[in-house]
């Protein structure tokens, strides 16, 4: 999934033609998967497989699309001023470790799961 990729990374696609995100087209996709044999590699980075480092990839993911709008503008920010630069504007504009701490709180069971609304 595109959103669990490293944002900071230049060469990582927000999106593309494919399910995967790694691909221009679902054909493109299609054929790499039937040329390649059974024990595939999944296109997510292998070292984020812990559910924390996921949630803190798909903020990051949100946030750099909020900035940049698109992949374009984002990978030639990342190609011109480096993944730490870049990580370190953003962090003085935005806070990252504040949105990321939110969405690891939201984690877990509902505290009431019926309410009654009313006016």
């Amino acid at each position: 999934m595109v959103a669990f990729r490293d944002p900071f990374d230049p060469r990582n696609k927000f999106a593309s033609g494919c399910s995967c995100g790694a691909h221009d087209s679902q054909a493109e996709h299609d054929a790499e998967l039937e040329a390649q044999s059974p024990a595939r590699v999944d296109p997510v980075d292998p070292v984020a497989s812990d559910v924390d480092t996921l949630t803190a990839r798909c903020v990051e993911t949100a946030v750099l699309q909020s900035i940049f709008g698109g992949d374009a503008g984002r990978r030639n920010f990342l190609r011109a001023v480096g993944a730490s630069t870049a990580l370190a504007a953003v962090s003085q504009v935005f806070p990252l470790d504040a949105a990321k701490a939110l969405a690891a709180e939201a984690k877990g069971k509902l505290e009431k799961t019926k309410l009654d609304v009313g006016f």
